[in-house]
């Protein structure tokens, strides 16, 4: 029997993990999915045609999902109601009625989103398949990230919402290191190889090429503050770490986060290779580069997904951001990802200002004398 699949992606790493997973013919998913994209990310616009004229998918289907800003606790509550009792209306809202009243047997998403809560309601025979969305998918339960009393109550008093998606499996691109705690089977995504030319070829058309213009060793990966929920306080903390980046700023630069929506970095460079991270990661990144960031997947794929080792220097104790129990799961990962690497000073992971410098100085001083 054909399965018929549905898929769901809102950043380029979920596009790249979606086109892995298709093309590859997962569970015959080939030709047998339609992919509902979010128009929600930086080079949207120049890849879209591309996935279109791939012919993987039997549709694609944009999604335009309207962004709620300075929306009071009880218009939130009122608002998420709605959504989940009405899945059929707000998908083909959201869709621009382009949502065809399809039935899927799998439905392929990375995460409990407004979105996917939706598609899963109004397809409740489909099975739920997660797939890697990021470091979320190596250390906890993915859930808890989108898990709140409010979110229990709605399953508990409606039988809807978060809460109420429980996945069959999960795709991840590195079995033996994923620690979830969500009690699903986990597979892998087929092995991103670079030798594999067709499938590299695609990507190169859907996210760019990626040339030679590649001179920082060091890059420090952004993240999109005021998307993540950081306060005031935190992101002054941020941007002390970027100030103590400028000594350096003719060997370092900026790789800006997809939903970045503004350059914040005074005087650093911007890393402007209009390409996909990962791709830089297979062609480019090696194992004397250096990654700075406060805690981002961006950090972890060069090992993940192609076993490379560059430096890492993780801040996120510097930031303070999700501290106390959400800081000691991640010192634990960070721990036990260190653990993998075959020389595991070269992962950092600096608990205060004094440390940072002295892992940049140590860095600067040892690969540029």
């Amino acid at each position: 029997m054909t399965l018929k699949f549905a898929a769901y992606v809102d950043t380029p790493f979920q596009v790249l993990n979606i086109l892995n997973f298709v093309y590859h013919n997962v569970e015959g998913s080939c030709y047998n999915c339609d992919l509902y994209i979010y128009k929600n990310f930086s080079g949207y616009d120049l890849m879209i045609d591309t996935i279109r004229n791939s012919r993987l998918f039997s549709n694609v289907i944009e999604c335009h999902l309207p962004i709620y800003k300075n929306e009071g606790k009880l218009e939130h509550f009122k608002r998420q109601l709605y959504e989940f009792l009405n899945p059929r209306k707000c998908i083909k809202k959201w869709t621009s009625n382009n949502y065809k009243e399809e039935y899927y047997d799998i439905v392929l998403i990375p995460a409990p989103l407004p979105f996917t809560i939706a598609l899963c309601e109004i397809n409740p025979k489909a099975q739920v398949w997660f797939y890697e969305d990021g470091s979320v998918n190596y250390y906890g339960d993915v859930l808890n990230v989108f898990g709140s009393r409010k979110r229990k109550l709605f399953k508990i008093v409606f039988n809807k919402g978060p809460e109420k998606i429980v996945p069959d499996r999960m795709y991840v691109n590195n079995v033996s290191m994923s620690k979830t705690t969500r009690g699903c089977s986990i597979y892998p995504l087929p092995k991103l190889e670079s030798k594999e030319k067709e499938f590299f070829s695609l990507l190169y058309d859907v996210f760019g090429y990626v040339g030679n213009d590649m001179r920082k060793k060091a890059i420090f990966l952004s993240q999109p503050m005021e998307i993540m929920g950081y306060t005031k306080r935190e992101i002054s903390l941020y941007n002390s770490i970027l100030k103590e980046l400028l000594p350096y700023k003719d060997k370092l630069g900026v790789k800006l986060h997809p939903k970045e929506r503004e350059n914040r970095y005074f005087a650093l460079d911007i890393i402007e290779t209009g390409v996909f991270w990962e791709l830089l990661c297979a062609t480019k990144i090696a194992d004397d580069n250096l990654l700075i960031g406060v805690f981002s997947t961006a950090q972890l794929t060069p090992k993940l997904l192609f076993d490379k080792e560059p430096y890492l220097i993780f801040t996120y104790k510097l930031v303070g951001f999700g501290m106390n129990a959400k800081n000691k799961e991640l010192d634990k990962f960070v721990d036990e990802f260190k653990s993998s690497y075959r020389n595991p000073n070269k992962v950092i992971n600096v608990s205060s200002m004094e440390e940072f410098k002295e892992a940049l100085h140590d860095y600067f001083f040892n690969n540029f004398r």
